[in-house]
């Protein structure tokens, strides 16, 4: 997903995004590299995301449990998708959970996915309003 958001990222920048729209990637695919690219413009600013990615992993939970963190970092885990993606992970693998006992954690995922995605699909209409226009 990193790769094609870098190549969205420079599609937009050399304004050929209209190439990477005949390329053999599912609406999901892009849609997924489109909500990292929403957050940066230039390829320049792509490796400063990568600076907040890592956090998000290393607060996640993977690595070390929530009750570990310091309680100034803890109310940040909770708004990270991908914290509730390990619980999730955790309950399947180890617990053998049914999708009935993981509704919480789908629930608040599928959340923050709507929200992302939402935000990435006004920002592309945006796009492309302000160059049929201009």
């Amino acid at each position: 997903m990193l790769l094609l958001a870098a190549a969205l990222i420079r599609e937009q920048e050399h304004g050929t995004i209209e190439h990477l729209l005949v390329m053999p990637l599912s609406p999901v695919e892009i849609m997924l590299g489109m909500v990292l690219t929403t957050l940066v413009g230039l390829v320049a600013q792509f490796v400063p995301l990568l600076l907040v990615i890592m956090p998000m992993i290393l607060l996640s939970g993977v690595f070390t449990p929530a009750e570990s963190v310091p309680e100034a970092l803890q109310w940040l885990m909770v708004i990270l998708p991908m914290r509730y993606y390990e619980e999730l992970s955790v309950a399947v693998l180890f617990r053998d959970a049914s999708a009935a006992v993981l509704g919480r954690e789908l629930l608040l995922m599928a959340l923050i996915g709507a929200a992302a995605f939402a935000v990435s699909l006004l920002r592309f209409r945006q796009h492309f309003s302000a160059v049929g226009s201009g």
